[in-house]
């Protein structure tokens, strides 16, 4: 290239040499530049990375065209371009973002792209928050299964019982040597029901002693000469 311009008087016809040489290749550049951004979509591409995607296209495009025409600087032009990306970025974006590119284009005025990049970008925050909050991550699902392991699964306890039958009660569960209807409760034993006091009192026998006024009370475990007590018992079992 230095060999070309190398007897060159003037800056200006260095210029004009070097653009009708290589400047003809901008055309082509730009055919590619506008094929990629027809086709251009979000796909696996996060917001971010999507947008930052198809501005360096339109930039590079930008870049092109400004060195080969004159490029118009009014507004209305400014705003037809704008409004061009625009429509552009919204069609390559994913389903997921039906709703919100639905209330974009409800908008009026249209908004700016950098504008739609920050709603587009809230709303990709968003939907990653409630993602990490309806499917927790791997080692919380690890931490649970270890923490149901380590404690020991529930006992057995009916299994542990003897299976023996008492030959007098003909209840499981014990034997005759240990039947507590044959040989009686031990003091320290506590009844699980109310005790059934018209059976007690239905083994009751009655010895009057006119001598002394008093009866004595005759059970299978002793007698009981107080009148006092004979009394209770028969209020009891009025009930």
């Amino acid at each position: 290239m230095a060999e070309v311009v190398e007897y060159s008087k003037f800056a200006r016809e260095i210029w004009n040499e070097l653009k009708e040489s290589y400047g003809k290749a901008d055309g082509v550049r730009v055919f590619e530049l506008k094929k990629e951004l027809a086709h251009i979509f979000q796909g696996s591409l996060n917001i971010t990375s999507y947008f930052n995607k198809i501005k360096q296209l339109w930039d590079e495009i930008a870049s092109i065209s400004a060195g080969r025409t004159r490029v118009c600087s009014c507004r209305a032009k400014s705003a037809e371009d704008e409004e061009h990306r625009a429509y552009q970025f919204l069609m390559g974006l994913n389903n997921t973002y039906v709703q919100t590119r639905s209330n974009i284009l409800m908008m009026k005025p249209l908004p700016s792209v950098g504008a739609m990049y920050s709603i587009l970008l809230s709303d990709e925050k968003q939907r990653n928050v409630s993602a990490a909050t309806q499917f927790p991550s791997t080692s919380a699902f690890f931490n649970v299964g270890v923490s149901r392991q380590s404690f020991p699964s529930k006992v057995n306890f009916e299994s542990s019982k003897p299976n023996v039958t008492c030959k007098y009660y003909k209840k499981p569960r014990h034997t005759i040597e240990k039947c507590y209807k044959l040989h009686g409760y031990p003091p320290s034993f506590k009844f699980t029901k109310t005790p059934n006091i018209r059976k007690t009192v239905a083994h009751v026998e009655f010895t009057n002693h006119p001598e002394s006024g008093t009866s004595d009370i005759s059970t299978e475990h002793g007698t009981l000469p107080q009148s006092e007590d004979m009394s209770a018992i028969l209020g009891l079992t009025k009930d």
